[in-house]
């Protein structure tokens, strides 16, 4: 009965080649509104198959994809920027800030204030505010975080 069905077949070098456009259009466009029917359509491929084979090629769905790129480049501007959360919110592409918390909280487990406060004590700084004359300050205490979060799979 499902002798008519094909095995599947890994896609042809054309279509990983297209997949893997998308792949680079989406990490040097990270920051920007990223519509993935319009990338599917520049590709000549359904959006559908897109993500289908993107998934199959790098283990998630090309807006995933963005968006763990958009939150790795976000966790290492909270470790080493003295940015605020909501500059670099939009730096990495998020329109909403708390979209961006939620949405960050969800894939590293914890909120970017709690990021970007734990890694500026454990480098000795403090945010800069209007009260200590615009310098940064040395931090009071120590401490060491680790952020564990979902990689970006390697390419």
């Amino acid at each position: 009965m499902l002798a008519g069905f094909r095995e599947a077949r890994a896609p042809s070098p054309h279509v990983q080649a297209r997949v893997e456009e998308v792949r680079a259009y989406l990490e040097a466009n990270m920051t920007r509104d990223v519509d993935m029917v319009s990338v599917a359509r520049q590709v000549a491929l359904s959006p559908f198959y897109l993500t289908r084979i993107f998934k199959a090629q790098y283990g998630v769905p090309p807006y995933r994809y963005l968006i763990r790129l958009r939150i790795n480049c976000a966790t290492e501007l909270l470790r080493d920027s003295m940015l605020t959360v909501t500059q670099i919110c939009h730096h990495v592409g998020f329109n909403s800030l708390s979209h961006f918390i939620t949405t960050f909280r969800r894939h590293v487990g914890m909120s970017p204030h709690a990021v970007s406060a734990d890694d500026r004590l454990a480098a000795g700084r403090r945010p800069v505010r209007a009260e200590d004359g615009g310098r940064p300050q040395a931090a009071s205490a120590s401490r060491l975080l680790t952020v564990s979060g979902s990689p970006v799979p390697e390419h």
